[in-house]
């Protein structure tokens, strides 16, 4: 069952039904998801990752906090074989949208309760696989979690999805705790929400910039290029059409792209 818990983690493990036809499914989930709708209904289905190992998945909504697009999406990757279990951490507090973009210093006391959720995930089971996701705001919180690690903590995977940070941010220390990779998605499409709305907002780590979500992260110098070859930048390719991401802000968090691209990705542990 779903626990509704503003700033802690929700345990979510139930699938929606599916729509007759995916293209309605995925409007009716975003006008939803701008209502504030939260709890899924439906029975448990389910779902084993190919490797031996569980594997737990968390995941960071972007600044408009708990959705039903985030749990589809999160549930599609379960499903996909990417996750035994999934879970949402709704940094936000409630305070949804430019509040929870600007409230910096609340961001980061965020960041410190994942990395303490982290670090005892990994301590009771060192042996399960710990992926980490976040969509746009929700990058900055996850890129900080993973920087107040204890040394020698490390997860396994990071998926960044239209990370609304500066370009520019030294991900080098974050890196540090990723063992495999930390995958980033970015569109040149999103020219409204990560080219006009962090300009004029401000990105989450607060600069007033177009944000890496648009063009890509860029190593500043002083960045470790060791830590840096764990970085894998995969621009918008209009292939992915077929999987309803069409390179908008919400492009890569079609449920068919987390189910059919995202899920092999992390199953495999590669780029498809």
């Amino acid at each position: 069952m779903f626990e509704r818990s503003s700033c802690e983690f929700v345990a979510t493990a139930t699938p929606m039904r599916r729509a007759g036809h995916a293209t309605v499914g995925w409007l009716a989930v975003l006008l939803a998801s701008t209502a504030g709708c939260g709890v899924l209904p439906g029975p448990l289905s389910p779902t084993h990752s190919s490797g031996s190992a569980r594997t737990q998945l968390i995941h960071l909504p972007g600044m408009a906090g708990d959705s039903l697009a985030d749990r589809w999406w999160m549930n599609e990757l379960r499903l996909g074989g990417a996750a035994d279990r999934v879970e949402l951490y709704d940094w936000t507090c409630n305070d949804t949208q430019i509040g929870a973009l600007q409230a910096y210093k609340r961001n980061h006391r965020e960041a410190q309760k994942i990395a303490r959720r982290i670090t005892d995930s990994r301590a009771s089971s060192p042996e399960t696989r710990i992926l980490l996701t976040a969509t746009s705001a929700g990058t900055g919180p996850l890129i900080w979690s993973l920087e107040n690690l204890p040394e020698g903590v490390t997860v396994d995977h990071v998926v960044l999805v239209a990370p609304a940070v500066s370009p520019d941010y030294d991900l080098s220390r974050a890196l540090r705790h990723v063992c495999g990779k930390m995958y980033v998605f970015y569109s040149e499409g999103d020219w409204f929400v990560l080219g006009w709305g962090t300009s004029t907002f401000g990105t989450v780590d607060g600069k007033k910039c177009q944000a890496a979500g648009r063009f890509g992260f860029v190593p500043p110098q002083s960045s470790d290029a060791t830590e840096y070859n764990k970085l894998v930048q995969l621009p918008y390719n209009s292939a992915w059409m077929k999987y309803f991401n069409f390179g908008d802000h919400t492009g890569a968090m079609s449920p068919s792209f987390a189910r059919h691209f995202l899920a092999p990705m992390l199953v495999r542990d590669e780029q498809p």
